[in-house]
């Protein structure tokens, strides 16, 4: 025999009516040591044989009992036997798993480690830091209020907390900043590839169509000269099980799995511009209180949660 599991509520009313009276129960209780023609139950049970042919018949109509015909000494018998040697009623809906979103948001100038080469520099929302091209200023302190870095070649790498744990299904991530291309001053035409390395595994690179200036950032600060870099552009990474993309353009096969999302409390995020890459005309990267958009580095984070 096998197990019968009742997930439809229609068909466990069903069953729940068969059961409801104690004169089934007990013909279910007395066919658990083998099948019984009616003759047998009405004689054990010391009940009219007309009632034992209308309980079996409710019985059988819920799924619980076999009714087979066998050749008897005066005609046709009729053989009860269980069909089931369990039941089990599943009353609550299954659960689904649960799909957990998280944003996190990090400030430019709280990078963990850099390579940069010049023309590089660093800029608050008051002043620049240290004098022109001046490398020591990524390891100011001062550098943490960082509201705009650039540079040529090279990276800015920063450390996000890791929401995904051991065992946690990762679906997708996002990753966006605003950027732009960097030369002396700006050049709105100096294109620059870009590129995204997640936990040390390359992304893919968003192609920069220039150094944008010319007018004033929405929330580039006064005393910045209008002869700078002013803002950049929207720059957002998806992957996901498909791949990865950039503003929605295919930039490579890489899916969430590849990215090692549960072996550390942080996920690795780093920017920067290839030395041989085919347009190498820096970064800028701006920060909440410059260029157009109010944001700093955001991560986004979906994945399914092994504690559900």
């Amino acid at each position: 025999m096998e197990k019968l599991e009742i997930r439809d509520f229609k068909a466990f009313k069903t069953i729940a009516s068969a059961l409801s009276g104690e004169l089934r129960i007990r013909i279910i209780e007395l066919l658990r040591s083998g099948g019984k023609n009616l003759h047998e139950i009405a004689a054990e049970l010391e009940i009219p044989l007309s009632t034992a042919t209308v309980s079996v018949q409710k019985l059988e109509e819920a799924g619980l009992l076999i009714v087979n015909f066998k050749p008897g000494i005066r005609g046709t018998q009729k053989i009860c036997s269980l069909a089931f040697d369990k039941v089990s009623f599943i009353l609550a809906e299954p659960s689904k798993p649960k799909v957990i979103t998280e944003t996190i948001s990090m400030p430019v100038g709280k990078f963990t480690d850099s390579q940069v080469t010049v023309p590089c520099g660093i800029c608050t929302a008051e002043k620049q830091l240290g004098s022109k091209d001046d490398i020591k200023v990524f390891f100011f302190p001062e550098k943490t209020e960082a509201q705009l870095v650039w540079f040529k070649t090279g990276f800015v790498e920063y450390r996000f907390p890791n929401p995904v744990s051991l065992g946690d299904l990762p679906i997708s991530l996002c990753f966006s900043a605003e950027l732009c291309s960097e030369v002396p001053f700006f050049n709105n035409f100096a294109k620059s590839d870009i590129t995204l390395w997640i936990n040390n595994v390359e992304i893919g690179a968003w192609r920069s169509p220039g150094d944008f200036g010319g007018k004033r950032g929405k929330l580039t600060p006064k005393w910045w000269g209008k002869h700078k870099t002013q803002y950049g552009r929207l720059a957002t990474w998806q992957i996901n099980k498909n791949g990865s993309t950039c503003n929605k353009k295919t930039i490579s096969e890489v899916v969430p799995n590849l990215l090692s999302l549960d072996q550390a409390p942080f996920i690795s995020v780093r920017l920067g511009v290839k030395t041989d890459a085919e347009y190498s005309q820096g970064v800028n990267i701006f920060g909440k209180l410059f260029g157009n958009f109010p944001q700093d580095l955001e991560l986004t984070v979906e994945y399914q949660s092994r504690l559900v």
